[in-house]
């Protein structure tokens, strides 16, 4: 029997095709991650199937979906990959010749507010690090960490974390949802009576919310949904800052419905009426993700104890 010979950088590439298709969702862009056709990518996995002697990948709707032994064999490769891909940047930084660069997604609320301290001490204690900080919504950037364009992602949650085997995450505060409205508003003695009437009574006027896409808009609309209140709603701004919202609620543009941090529950206490939805609906977590490396980078390490040391003692 002629033996059988592999090349090991193309059967990598094959278990790399199946995670970039599990992540990208699409052929064109796990092809554009790896530099491949969509004719090469579809190659790779169908040769890696025939290697397993399983069905993978199918196609619904031209949208490829990873089978259940797809996504078994996803949890299994994945963290070999990223180990095996880790080797070159941990070999180079022990030998000093990395450069060190850190890229952070995170949100325009978070950059403004939690975040500044915490940064700029990293900033002091590692100015040899290049910083890139990407403000997004915390659902687009936990895509970004998901597809290997961050480091990190310090976002707002309010759904538990899907597991997944290249990302782990701690809990760094949480931050309850209010009504806020301007001081001497109607609204302030009616929740002085009952905060359960609060979605119904909060719709008869304008309203300011965090932005579509958002977790805290998306607990905000469900919630509204809900109580069948949602085709009432009247919009007169979104925005993805806290601060933003607050600062147009004190002008008198409409109330408020958003999740809200104790510093800035401090800092507009006094301009605005801020009353507790936590028991309607519910509070939103902030939490740093990182990817789950075998061969962890010091600078990476360092700026997460950075923020837990900031951000940590302040959700206790």
């Amino acid at each position: 029997m002629a033996k059988r010979h592999y090349y090991k950088e193309l059967r990598l590439q094959q278990f790399r095709a199946l995670l970039e298709i599990q992540r990208r969702r699409t052929f064109t862009g796990a092809a554009e991650a790896l530099g491949l056709s969509r004719t090469s990518v579809w190659q790779q996995i169908r040769s890696l199937e025939e290697e397993i002697g399983a069905e993978l990948v199918v196609v619904r709707g031209q949208q490829p979906q990873l089978t259940d032994e797809g996504q078994m064999l996803v949890e299994l490769a994945a963290p070999l990959l990223d180990g095996f891909d880790g080797i070159k940047p941990a070999f180079l930084d022990r030998v000093g010749r990395l450069h060190r660069r850190l890229i952070v997604a995170t949100t325009t609320s978070l950059l403004n507010h939690e975040l500044r301290e915490p940064m700029a001490a990293y900033r002091r204690l590692h100015p040899e690090v290049t910083m890139n900080l990407v403000d997004r919504p915390s659902t687009a950037a936990l895509e970004l960490l998901r597809n290997g364009e961050a480091d990190l992602a310090v976002i707002g949650r309010i759904e538990p974390l899907a597991a997944e085997p290249l990302m782990k995450g701690r809990k760094l505060a949480s931050y309850p949802f209010v009504l806020a409205c301007p001081k001497r508003h109607p609204l302030e003695k009616k929740l002085a009576r009952s905060v359960s009437a609060a979605l119904a009574a909060a719709i008869a006027y304008p309203l300011v919310l965090p932005s579509v896409g958002t977790n805290a808009r998306q607990r905000i609309d469900r919630a509204l949904s809900d109580a069948g209140l949602a085709g009432q709603l009247q919009l007169a701004l979104d925005s993805n800052s806290a601060s933003l919202l607050l600062t147009y609620v004190e002008q008198g543009l409409g109330v408020a419905l958003t999740s809200i941090s104790p510093e800035l529950a401090a800092q507009y206490s006094k301009r605005v009426t801020l009353i507790d939805l936590s028991s309607t609906l519910g509070e939103e977590e902030i939490v740093l993700i990182e990817r789950s490396r075998r061969f962890p980078l010091p600078h990476v390490q360092q700026f997460v104890d950075t923020v837990t040391q900031y951000l940590k003692p302040k959700s206790q």
